[in-house]
């Protein structure tokens, strides 16, 4: 018999994009995942390349987000690196 597997987080068609005039320049653009239950990940990449606009619409859940079974305290931990992140720009 085949387990079902547990998705604490998924992410369907998340997009993030900014104007300036008549340009838009796509940020984060269809991103989609999931991630099961008991798993761990991590967003790397270069400056620049979205990693804290991603964490920013995970936190506000923007787009076709949803939440399974994901605990608070994963959520707790996004929004206080997004704050600490801000506050180094400031």
């Amino acid at each position: 018999m085949e387990q079902k597997l547990t998705i604490a987080l998924e992410a369907q068609h998340l997009c993030k994009s900014i104007t300036s005039g008549e340009d838009k320049l796509d940020i984060l653009k269809d991103i989609n995942f999931s991630v099961p239950a008991g798993e761990s990940v991590a967003i790397l990449g270069a400056s620049g390349a979205g990693k804290t606009t991603l964490l920013t619409l995970l936190a506000v859940h923007s787009g076709d987000l949803i939440y399974l079974s994901i605990h608070r305290i994963i959520l707790q931990l996004i929004s206080r690196l997004i704050r600490f992140r801000h506050s180094k720009k400031a």
